[in-house]
């Protein structure tokens, strides 16, 4: 059965995945999916293959030893790696003649009118997976934008390492973590070969959720928030920016069995073959985009925030949360692209409510805001909202900052004020119960790392500050590894800090609250540099935030602000603007 819908649209490389640790999710699903094609494979038993009868989207990837992922079968499309079993199954079958391996690769990418594209929703399959050492199953995306790997985007919604039968992993890779992927895993206490099992993702257009047999049993969530920036390496030279190549174009569907490579290992003594990968079913599914959120309001509450308020989108669904854009062009505020998010300031805000910081006196800034979710798009953009900023007026409300980021994440913005350093992004679920009222995820996932500095002006001159460093070891386990100082205005506060020992554990968060007043310009700058007597001296810093003594989530002082303007271009407008400008 295959039905389309207006959302829909008339590998390259797959290496090893970065598994982090990671818990259950468990998230409300108010969605009303509703099935736009399918694949249920209920022909006859015979072959199936780029040219048969009973095939009616699937194109085949034939070669050896063309992926470059270090796989070492022959991929073929001759009928006997590929089958239908007649009990309304696909079978790929994995087998040795000689020494030679086979298997099968297909693909719904559009070929003419052929195959299947399709932009956000949520896909699953049915699968009884093959498991054994070397054997390497998977059931992917890829972009189909016009671009070359990485860029076009890679979404890996299953993947098995053969030597470990009882843990399934979902991962996603683009610009910046291509080879390693940002993703995370799943163990069952039974192999998954023992029985089929749902492998599923939700795929909207800032989030992407992988789930094992209900959409409910989210695992792993990535958002833009969690890209790495802008930084240099400490030789001076750009650290890779990265991408959310996710955004703004149609994917495809592939499934195939490898053998070998650098993800499962070479096969061995232990390999069982023939294999087999059991396809039931591939399904995808989509939601309506949320009615979008109304009345931006653009407030000016000193010479370098904005405070933006909204009315809520009327959609019922309690993963909603918003998105933040920024520009001094009108009309510019969406202009974004997978290759350039730099006009988001944040994604996930969770009120109606969002504070922007770091901002230029006597500069006009532009806002729009959307919604989105699990559905299938992002609402409309509001009202155009404008706000001019005086050139003085230090009254400031708390700054949060997410070092590294791209995008970021809930009340604190895309990284800002830094000068130097390198950037990274890490998938690890990051554990904050020992730290009060703690960032978000999204804050932990990135960090700014070797020395660097942050400066933040135009607070009140010689005013009370709270300075709250919140910090999470992901590369270097045990005490003493990693040692670095900080220093605010020229006071050392940090000596030889060692972010391991204060959380007591590898991917925990902590945090460090320094009491700090602004300079006589109203300035507080934050050094970060290398420590001593460490194997490794580079620091490492996931988010700040500066808090005014005594201040609390009040409004400001009410300034003059510029009119409310018409509503701009849809989302889709936008996108595709920005997409041709990119």
């Amino acid at each position: 059965m295959s039905l389309l819908s207006p959302l829909l649209c008339c590998r390259s490389l797959r290496p090893v995945v970065l598994a982090g640790l990671l818990f259950l999710v468990p998230l409300a699903n108010a969605q009303n999916w509703v099935l736009v094609w399918s694949d249920e494979f209920n022909g006859p038993a015979g072959p199936f293959t780029s040219s048969s009868a009973n095939n009616q989207w699937w194109n085949f990837e034939t070669g050896h030893g063309i992926f470059g992922t270090g796989e070492i079968e022959f991929m073929v499309d001759d009928g006997t790696t590929s089958f239908l079993d007649g009990d309304g199954h696909l079978v790929i079958e994995t087998y040795k003649a000689g020494s030679n391996y086979f298997s099968a690769r297909m693909k719904t990418q559009l070929n003419g009118n052929f195959g299947f594209d399709f932009q956000y929703g949520r896909v699953e399959a049915r699968i009884q997976i093959p498991t054994s050492q070397g054997i390497w199953p998977a059931f992917w995306m890829m972009g189909d934008n016009g671009t070359t790997w990485p860029r076009r985007g890679e979404i890996d919604i299953m993947e098995n390492n053969g030597s470990k039968p009882n843990q399934v992993i979902g991962t996603i890779h683009g610009i910046g973590y291509a080879n390693a992927g940002l993703g995370g895993h799943f163990n069952s206490a039974t192999p998954f070969a023992q029985d089929f099992h749902t492998y599923g993702m939700i795929w909207s257009p800032f989030l992407i959720q992988f789930y094992v047999d209900d959409p409910s049993n989210i695992y792993a969530s990535y958002t833009p928030g969690e890209i790495m920036g802008v930084g240099n390496t400490p030789g001076g030279g750009p650290s890779t920016l990265g991408e959310w190549d996710f955004y703004g174009h149609p994917f495809f569907i592939l499934f195939d069995v490898a053998v070998g490579g650098g993800f499962p290992g070479p096969p061995g003594p232990k390999t069982v073959l023939p294999q087999f990968m059991k396809i039931d079913y591939v399904r995808v599914y989509q939601a309506a985009p949320p009615d979008p959120p109304t009345d931006l309001f653009a407030n000016p509450i000193s010479s370098s925030q904005v405070q933006l308020s909204w009315s809520p989108s009327p959609t019922n669904d309690p993963n909603l949360t918003y998105n933040i854009f920024r520009s001094t062009t009108p009309g510019a505020e969406h202009n974004i692209s997978n290759t350039d998010m730099s006009n988001m300031i944040s994604t996930g805000v969770s009120g109606t409510t969002f504070t922007d910081v770091m901002l230029a006196p006597g500069t006009t800034y532009y806002y729009q805001v959307t919604a989105s979710g699990q559905e299938s798009g992002e609402s409309d953009v509001t009202n155009e909202a404008l706000a001019t900023l005086p050139i003085v007026g230090t009254y400031t409300q708390p700054i949060a900052i997410s070092a590294g980021s791209i995008v970021g994440t809930d009340r604190f913005v895309q990284d800002v004020g830094y000068s130097r350093g390198a950037t990274n992004a890490y998938p690890d679920v990051i554990d904050v119960s020992g730290v009060p009222d703690p960032a978000p995820q999204g804050v932990y996932r990135t960090e700014r790392w070797s020395p660097s500095t942050y400066v933040i002006a135009n607070l009140t001159p010689g005013g009370s500050y709270t300075v709250r460093l919140h910090f999470a070891e992901t590369a270097f386990k045990g005490i003493g590894q990693r040692l670095f100082n900080v220093a605010i205005n020229g006071t050392q506060v940090l000596t030889n800090y060692d972010i391991f020992a204060d959380a007591g554990a590898l991917f925990k968060a902590t945090e460090k609250v320094i009491a700090a007043n602004a300079d006589d310009l109203g300035t507080i700058a934050i050094d970060f540099t290398a420590g001593t007597g460490a194997p490794h001296t580079n620091p490492s810093i996931r988010g700040i935030e500066i808090i005014p003594a005594g201040s609390g989530p009040m409004p400001g002082p009410t300034l003059p602000t510029g009119p409310t303007l018409p509503p701009g271009p849809t989302p889709n407008e936008s996108a595709v603007v920005a997409k041709e400008r990119g």
